[in-house]
């Protein structure tokens, strides 16, 4: 459960199930599940919202952020869910998985060593394999040209059909100028002190790892 989320563009509170700010109109989708899909009804409202300030420079976009990242001009968010990145094949790093209309992003989780964060542009992807199917989780190989990106997730073969999908499907292919875009406000209290609070908080036992994880990202904007 997610609990005392503030919104990552303008720090007011903010009801997870409701996956727009009320105060400034960003929306902000996260979500613990292994494996989720943004509500239909959601993706449609943020395309419509990004075919209105294409058309209309007034009409600012307020942004899309997921786990307090703000995603690119005119990017639709479709899929996201637990995942682990093979980097070799004795190492993988766990983090989070994202697709949206244009990437496929690899976030790793705070506590891997090292930086494995991985952004996938759509357009390169010449291939996505449901490679084979186990109990509980799936593999996913993505190829780019000969590199290949292997992922364990869950509903691999979900994973594969909306990669496809969001790949060919015009739909998701939207275009907006960053201007248009509102920028965030970084500025919400000194992020130190809050880092601090925060880890006190999972000490104690009163947040998850994960939910300090997703906070964490939100004062960073990463």
């Amino acid at each position: 459960m997610l609990r005392g989320i503030n919104c990552p563009n303008c720090g007011a509170p903010y009801n997870p199930s409701k996956f727009v700010c009320e105060s400034c109109g960003s929306y902000v989708i996260m979500s613990n599940a292994n494996q989720y899909n943004v509500p239909k009804q959601t993706i449609d409202n943020i395309a419509e919202k990004i075919d209105r300030a294409a058309a209309d420079p007034a009409a600012a976009y307020p942004g899309t952020y997921v786990f307090g990242k703000l995603l690119g001009a005119g990017e639709i968010p479709i899929r996201m869910g637990a995942a682990n990145y093979y980097t070799s094949a004795l190492f993988s790093s766990g983090g989070k998985l994202l697709l949206t209309g244009t990437n496929l992003y690899f976030s790793s989780h705070m506590f891997n060593l090292g930086n494995t964060d991985l952004t996938i542009p759509l357009a390169d992807v010449t291939e996505v394999k449901h490679d084979r199917n186990q109990i509980v989780s799936d593999q996913i190989s993505v190829y780019v040209g000969r590199t290949r990106y292997k992922f364990v997730v869950y509903g691999g073969k979900e994973w594969v059909e909306q990669i496809r999908s969001a790949k060919e499907d015009p739909f998701y292919h939207k275009t907006i100028a960053a201007s248009a875009v509102n920028e965030p406000n970084p500025a919400h209290g000194d992020y130190a002190d809050e880092l601090i609070k925060l880890k006190k908080l999972l000490d104690a036992g009163i947040i998850t790892e994960e939910e300090f994880t997703i906070k964490k990202r939100m004062l960073l904007n990463i």
